[in-house]
C-alpha cells in the first residue's frame, strides 16, 4: 500500500514513519551528542536555552537531548542541485534545513531525499538520481566537520558521537 491509495491516509502513512524512526532510535541507542551552541550567539538553542523559550518543559528538553533525532525525509537535495547560491553551512533565510538550524534544533541524523518528478523516467532518471546522490555525498565532503554519510546503524552511532550530524540516503 502506499499513501497515494484509496483508504491510505496521513496518519497511516505517518504511524509507519514513526515507527521506522522508533526502530532507528532504539537501534542507535541515546545520542552520544554533546550540548552545541548556535552559530549566531542571539540565536536561542534547545542546548542553552530554557524550557520556557520553547514552549515545553524541562523534562521534555532532557528527553530530546538523551535521543537519537532523526529526520526521515529532507528533500535538501534538489536545492544542492538547483540553487547555485545555496549554501548548507549558512544560516539561510529561507527554507527549513540548513547546518546551524540542524545543530540548534539537536537533529543527530537526516535522510536526504532523492527524489524527482515522476515525469523524468527511463535513462533520464538514473541520470537525475545518481546526480542527486553525487550532490550530497558532495556536501558531506565539503563539509566534513559537521557532516557524516552514513548507511547503518553503526555509522550513525559513530557519526553522534563523533559530534557530527549523520546523512543517508
Amino acid at each position: 500500500m502506499t499513501r497515494d491509495e484509496p483508504g491510505v491516509g496521513l496518519k497511516t502513512y505517518g504511524s509507519g514513519i514513526a515507527l521506522v524512526a522508533l526502530a532507528a532510535v532504539v537501534a542507535c541507542g541515546p545520542s552520544a551528542r554533546a550540548p552545541v551552541a548556535a552559530a549566531d550567539p542571539a540565536t536561542p538553542t534547545t542546548a542553552g536555552a530554557p524550557s520556557s523559550a520553547f514552549g515545553v518543559s524541562a523534562a521534555a528538553l532532557r528527553l530530546h537531548r538523551r535521543a537519537l533525532v532523526l529526520d526521515t525525509h529532507i528533500d535538501t537535495p534538489q536545492r544542492l542541485a538547483f540553487e547555485e547560491t545555496f549554501d548548507l553551512a549558512a544560516r539561510n533565510t529561507n527554507g527549513h534545513i540548513d547546518i546551524p538550524r540542524m545543530r540548534d534544533g539537536g537533529l543527530d541524523a537526516a535522510f536526504f531525499s532523492i527524489w524527482f518528478p515522476g515525469t523524468i523516467t527511463g535513462p533520464a532518471a538514473v541520470r537525475r538520481a545518481l546526480g542527486l546522490i553525487d550532490e550530497v555525498r558532495e556536501v558531506v565532503r565539503t563539509h566534513s566537520r559537521d557532516l557524516a554519510l552514513a548507511t547503518s546503524a553503526g555509522e550513525i552511532r559513530r557519526a553522534t558521537a563523533d559530534g557530527k550530524i549523520a546523512i543517508l540516503l
